[in-house]
């Protein structure tokens, strides 16, 4: 007679909570610091050993990427509010546009002397919410570059090699010193990948 096989994918890797703190993704952890930055271009390599992505139209989902700098904050701030003391800058931009994550949501404003005003919240996807004196406050940019443009999914690789490949990014980061590579993200980055099938047989019993 006739029938129907479906064949269905599993996930593949580890579930990681994604950093709007709801969403589950699953992904294989990488090594520390496995994101590299040049200076003055949008596009970053991932080292990413024997991920199984080797056509340019696959999708990549990067999470966990960290700038590795935090402090407190100082005084608790609503759902609505639009400025945020720090309790230290050490580490942070002393001006300009700063961007942060305080528990799960993440938000961009201006940097004066310690204080973070003029705020856009629930940015990445994540809801605005209330934060309470002493809460951790995360910086959520690594050279210059918002980490809402490395945490999600990239859908076109390019450069593509066993162990890495590039995607890229709408800001260009801004490294200073005497290296114009950075080699970034800390050391709990998790990123999907596939696995090769080239040979399938059947057993029909």
């Amino acid at each position: 007679g006739s029938g129907t096989v479906t064949l269905q994918n599993d996930n593949i890797g580890d579930a990681v909570t994604a950093e709007d703190g709801s969403t589950t993704v699953y992904g294989q952890r990488l090594g520390s610091n496995p994101i590299v930055l040049t200076n003055g271009s949008a596009v970053i390599r991932v080292s990413h050993p024997d991920h199984g992505m080797y056509s340019t139209s696959n999708n990549v989902t990067i999470t966990g990427v960290s700038s590795g700098v935090s402090t407190t904050l100082n005084g608790a701030i609503t759902a609505a509010g639009t400025s945020v003391v720090l309790t230290s800058a050490t580490g942070f931009p002393s001006s300009g546009i700063v961007h942060i994550k305080i528990d799960n949501e993440i938000m961009s404003g201006t940097m004066s002397s310690g204080t973070i005003s003029s705020i856009t919240r629930g940015q990445g996807s994540t809801t605005a919410a209330t934060h309470s004196d002493g809460a951790t406050v995360e910086l959520y940019m690594i050279n210059s570059v918002p980490l809402t443009e490395i945490n999600k999914t990239h859908t076109a690789l390019a450069n593509i090699q066993m162990d890495s490949y590039t995607v890229t990014l709408t800001t260009a980061p801004t490294i200073t010193g005497a290296n114009d590579s950075a080699e970034v993200g800390d050391v709990s980055v998790f990123a999907s990948e596939n696995y090769r099938l080239e040979l399938l047989k059947t057993q029909i019993l």
